[in-house]
C-alpha cells in the first residue's frame, strides 16, 4: 500500500467533529501523513522481504543465502554477475541428484551450455563393431563417456538481473560446467570434455 491509502485510514479512524478536519491542508492530516509515509515504508519493506525468502527473487540476501548453501565453492567465483550468481544459488538449493544423460543435459542447459551427452565408449569387438568406431581393446574403456560443448555461454547484461558495472555482453568458457560435471559423475567414471566452436 502506498502513503496515500495509510493516510486515509488513519483519518477514517479519527473521532468526528470540528477539531478533527480531514482537510489534506489541515495540521491532524499532515501528522498522519508522516505516520502514513512509515507504515508504507514498511509495507514496501515486507514485501521485499517476501522475495528476498526465494532464492531466485533475493538480492539484498544473497550472500546470506550464499553462505547458506556453500557458495563460493571451487566450481563457482563471487566475481561473476549478479545474474550468475542468482543462477548458481538456484541450482545449487534445488539441484537432485541423478546419473542419466538427462540429468547432466539439464545441468548444462541450466547453466546456459548448449551441449550434447554421449553415452559411454565400449571397446572394439569384432563382428559387432562397426568400421571407424574407435579401436580401444582395454575394458576400461566402458568408464568412459564424452560432453560435447557445442558453443560459448553468453551472459546478457538484464534490467533487474544485473548491476550497473558489468558488461553488456559477456562470454563464458565452460570451465564451470566442467567442474560441476567432474564433482557429479559417477565416481568409477571418466568424464570427457570436448569442445565443438568453442576457443579455448
Amino acid at each position: 500500500m502506498n502513503k496515500e491509502a495509510y493516510q486515509q485510514q488513519l483519518a477514517a479512524s479519527l473521532p468526528t467533529g470540528p477539531a478533527w478536519e480531514r482537510d489534506l491542508s489541515s495540521n491532524i492530516m499532515a501528522i498522519l501523513g508522516v505516520i502514513a509515509s512509515e507504515f508504507a515504508h514498511l509495507h514496501g519493506r515486507t514485501e521485499q522481504l517476501l522475495r528476498e525468502a526465494i532464492p531466485a527473487t533475493t538480492q539484498e540476501m544473497l550472500t546470506d543465502w550464499e553462505k547458506a548453501a556453500g557458495l563460493p565453492d571451487e566450481c563457482s567465483a563471487l566475481g561473476d554477475t549478479l545474474q550468475e550468481r542468482v543462477e548458481q544459488l538456484v541450482s545449487k538449493v534445488t539441484r537432485r541428484g541423478g546419473q542419466s544423460k538427462a540429468f547432466f543435459q539439464q545441468i548444462a542447459e541450466e547453466m546456459g551450455y548448449e551441449v550434447v551427452v554421449e553415452p559411454r565408449f565400449r571397446p572394439f569387438i569384432p563382428g559387432i563393431s562397426a568400421p571407424g568406431d574407435l579401436i580401444w581393446m582395454d575394458e576400461t574403456i566402458r568408464f568412459y563417456w564424452r560432453v560435447r560443448v557445442l558453443k560459448a555461454k553468453l551472459v546478457f547484461m538484464r534490467c533487474g538481473q544485473s548491476t550497473l558495472d558489468e558488461r553488456l555482453l559477456d562470454f563464458r568458457q565452460a570451465e564451470d560446467l566442467e567442474c560441476i560435471l567432474q564433482k557429479l559423475k559417477p565416481a568409477h567414471t571418466v568424464l570427457i570434455v570436448a569442445y565443438e566452436g568453442v576457443e579455448v
